[in-house]
């Protein structure tokens, strides 16, 4: 089973680390991930990434935290825009 489609896989493979999401534990709650988007993502982009995170969650696939809950933030990211480089891409809005 394919993760995307052709767009979907374009977006993927033309992005870099500085789209990620930021995560950080839960001050909390030790066992729960916090993630939360940047403002500056498209809405295009955004939905790959949750389609993304639902496939790897239904496959049961996680590796970096393992045993962690991970649970998406309603409040984004203030992390800095990364600049136009990406707007052409179909990534962020333009800033």
């Amino acid at each position: 089973m394919m993760m995307f489609d052709t767009e979907d896989r374009e977006l993927w493979e033309t992005g870099g680390p500085g789209l990620m999401s930021d995560e950080e534990s839960d001050d909390d709650d030790k066992d729960v991930w916090m993630i939360t988007s940047p403002t500056w993502r498209t809405p295009r982009f955004e939905a790959s990434i949750s389609t993304a995170d639902q496939r790897l969650d239904e496959r049961g696939v996680r590796d970096k935290n393992a045993g962690k809950v991970r649970r998406r933030s309603v409040t984004k990211s203030n992390r800095k825009h990364p600049g136009n480089r990406y707007y052409a891409t179909g990534h962020t809005v333009r800033i």
